[in-house]
């Protein structure tokens, strides 16, 4: 393939190393992304798997400064899309951006830009490149397509983003010589798809790194309030914390429940805020030493922190593929850090009913993780490696598998006590057993149990029952217009109850 020239630093034989060197400030390039990026200058289109934190940026950076057309990169966020843009103007690469928001004068410069050569890297997205854009794509002169995050095409494209499988016949007719697609992890099924969707099944060769984190270490906790759980997390675990939940409105949910308890450096981030304040956000996180912040999977892909010490699961994600993805946002800077799943299994189970049975499948595999007592990193690499996974750290191998929580058997056995005496919410006032409660109207204060979650908030209780109801631990029955009542065996157990009782 023609290249442009390329400025040689005297101490380098080698004009790739010399470029690597001079522009970008790395004194050598590891054997992966040497292989990566002399795919590309010859002409190779490849499928990388790549783990976070493993340089993947200069594979396709690089090649841009020494190939003799731009290099398309399809980005799969704006939030991506901007903290790219963001880094990478301050740099020696000359960037832009197109968008489906972008209004015409500026898509017209930003093409004129293209075609003059006068623009190393363009970012894109699937929705921007299968609509206008993609009609103007093959007067471009396009070098090198990099498809970044790759495995969004298998998990998001069959789904709600058409474009992504849309987006291949757009790439193939434009005639661009080399189509890179990137990702950090991929199984088998996962490539698949890759190889079908861009490159119509055509020969491919596939560069795959070990995705092996040997600083992460992955832990499983059960817990019955992720609320509690994430308290506890971010006032004694190492920060900065990213906490995933899989919804927006989880993420307002678990920010303000962490204010109310103090814990004032924390913020939530999706992709429904506009874009000042995600901007904003992303700044006040990437500046912070201690910040807690709790996101949407679209911050993983977002912004590239290399300090965040602990990622956090307040939801299983629908593959392993994808908790690996994103637990990898911690520890990019190759320092110790911990990857923890907070597990609340009936609810998360009950998930699977209504799946369709490829997702029903990678969820299940997610699930299975969470519950079986296997190491965890052999259980996350298996689907990308062939050998022998060494385990350099996680709470089976390390003997520190957490019990599940004392409280719920506390909660079942004043269930089986009261034998039905009370409904939901009075049995989350017998629990909490504070004055705010009014607890002396309902006759609670002198009933077995009463305050025996006295430390727990209001929000974490109902969370707890909740859990044990979608555990099937504890039950509920309903007699017309009567309250729903906790349902127990007939008998009153033998045993002596976890709680100090005032009235017992």
């Amino acid at each position: 393939m023609e290249t442009a020239a390329a400025g040689a630093a005297h101490d380098y034989d080698d004009p790739v190393e010399a470029e690597a060197h001079a522009t970008f400030g790395a004194p050598y390039l590891y054997p992966a992304q040497r292989l990566v990026v002399d795919n590309i200058l010859d002409g190779r289109s490849q499928i990388v798997l790549m783990p976070t934190g493993s340089g993947k940026s200069l594979c396709f950076q690089l090649p841009a400064r020494l190939l003799a057309g731009p290099t398309m990169v399809i980005v799969p966020l704006l939030s991506l899309l901007q903290d790219q843009l963001r880094r990478l103007r301050e740099g020696p690469l000359r960037v832009a951006a197109l968008t489906g928001a972008q209004e015409q004068p500026e898509r017209r410069r930003i093409l004129h830009g293209l075609a003059e050569r006068e623009i190393d890297l363009l970012f894109t997205t699937p929705e921007a490149l299968v609509g206008r854009f993609g009609e103007a794509l093959p007067s471009l002169s396009v070098s090198h397509c990099v498809i970044d995050e790759a495995h969004c095409i298998s998990e998001w494209g069959d789904r709600f983003r058409p474009a992504y499988v849309e987006m291949g016949p757009v790439i193939r007719a434009a005639g661009i010589p080399v189509v890179s697609a990137f990702t950090a992890t991929a199984s088998g099924d996962i490539v698949r798809r890759i190889r079908e969707v861009i490159y119509a099944d055509a020969p491919v060769s596939v560069v795959a790194v070990d995705p092996d984190r040997t600083n992460l270490r992955y832990t499983v906790r059960e817990v019955l309030s992720k609320r509690r759980a994430l308290v506890e997390c971010a006032e004694r675990m190492a920060r900065p914390l990213i906490a995933f939940a899989s919804s927006r409105g989880g993420t307002e949910h678990y920010a303000r429940h962490l204010q109310a308890a103090g814990i004032v450096s924390s913020r939530f981030y999706h992709a429904g805020l506009d874009a000042d304040e995600r901007r904003a956000i992303e700044r006040w996180f990437f500046e912070s030493a201690d910040g807690v912040l709790v996101a949407t999977s679209a911050y993983g892909m977002g912004v590239d922190k290399g300090d965040i010490r602990t990622a956090v699961h307040l939801d299983p994600p629908p593959s392993m593929e994808a908790y690996l993805q994103e637990a990898g946002r911690a520890g990019r800077d190759g320092r110790p850090a911990e990857a923890l799943l907070l597990h609340a299994g009936g609810a998360e189970r009950r998930r699977l009913e209504p799946m369709a049975p490829v997702d029903r499948r990678r969820y299940a595999a997610m699930l299975g993780y969470a519950d079986s007592r296997r190491c965890r990193r052999e259980q996350l690499l298996a689907p990308f490696t062939d050998g022998e996974v060494a385990c350099s750290g996680c709470d089976v191998c390390d003997r520190e598998v957490a019990e599940p929580p004392p409280e719920a058997a506390g909660i079942a056995g004043l269930v089986r006590w009261h034998r039905g005496r009370f409904g939901l919410r009075e049995t989350a006032l017998l629990l909490g057993g504070r004055p705010t409660y009014d607890a002396a109207a309902l006759g609670l204060r002198r009933t077995r149990g009463f305050g025996y979650l006295r430390d727990w908030r209001e929000a974490e209780i109902d969370e707890a029952l909740a859990a044990l109801l979608a555990a099937g631990t504890i039950e509920r029955r309903r007699r017309g217009f009567v309250p729903a009542r906790l349902c127990a065996p007939r008998s009153r157990p033998a045993m002596r109850f976890p709680w100090t009782s005032a009235g017992s």
